[in-house]
């Protein structure tokens, strides 16, 4: 596996709002390591972030914050890399959709998610 590089400091925070069981909240935490190529992301929590990395450059592109909101957790605050030279991404609006769609993925808990 790559090691990981941080999220660089040109970034952006973008609206999102999602909110976790505590059962979602225990197979997101475990986070997802890439196994084949076909894999494109590792993803880990520390606590209080959980962070999306690209598994064949090690770019962060995401940072979730998730904090705990009684019985559920709730995403507080996303970051994504706004670097060129290490992400392409500029639509806010797809962003989101990508990022709930890997976390969709990670709920999903399939050995091949999320991709």
């Amino acid at each position: 596996m790559i090691k990981p590089r941080p999220l660089p400091k040109q970034r952006v925070q973008i609206p999102f709002e999602r909110s976790f069981t505590q059962s979602e909240f225990s197979r997101l935490s475990r986070g997802f390591v890439a196994q084949s190529m076909e894999d494109r992301w590792h993803v880990f929590f520390k606590d209080p972030w959980l962070t999306f990395v690209r598994s064949w450059s090690g770019f962060c592109i995401y940072k979730v914050r998730i904090e705990e909101n009684g019985f559920e957790h709730r995403v507080a605050m996303v970051l994504i890399n706004r670097d060129g030279r290490q992400y392409g991404g500029h639509d806010t609006r797809e962003e989101a959709q990508l990022l709930s769609h890997l976390i969709d993925g990670m709920l999903v808990a399939t050995p091949e998610s999320p991709r």
